[in-house]
């Protein structure tokens, strides 16, 4: 397959200067776009951008207060704070294991911890 027929691309000078700018420079010409199509609207007060911008931030942070809950359940759970299955300590639970003869010889003979 040959490249021949094909148009040259040529790039878009302002596409290449977008592009070369830093985050934070792109960051900051979405936000002057954002205030500039709120405030350059016919229909839209400063108050209608003030209430909108209040409830995006309050989305936000319900957003990831969600997360956050989950965050900290993980946390305790790895620190220790989980619910666990409940072990009964009494004669028939451990009844047939063994484990009653093997306290009745804690420590054995040679000192050895418990030994089944």
């Amino acid at each position: 397959m040959t490249i021949e027929g094909r148009p040259d691309l040529i790039p878009d000078p302002s596409f290449e200067a977008y592009m070369m700018k830093s985050y934070n420079e792109q960051r900051r010409d979405r936000l002057g776009d954002v205030i500039s199509d709120y405030l350059n609207d016919e229909d839209k007060t400063a108050k209608d951008f003030y209430d909108d911008l209040i409830s995006e931030i309050d989305d936000w942070i319900q957003y990831h207060q969600r997360f956050a809950e989950k965050y900290k359940e993980a946390k305790k759970m790895i620190n220790g704070h989980r619910k666990t299955d409940t072990i009964l300590l009494n004669e028939d639970a451990w009844a047939g294991s063994g484990i009653d003869a093997a306290w009745d010889n804690f420590p054995n003979e040679t000192g050895d911890h418990i030994t089944l």
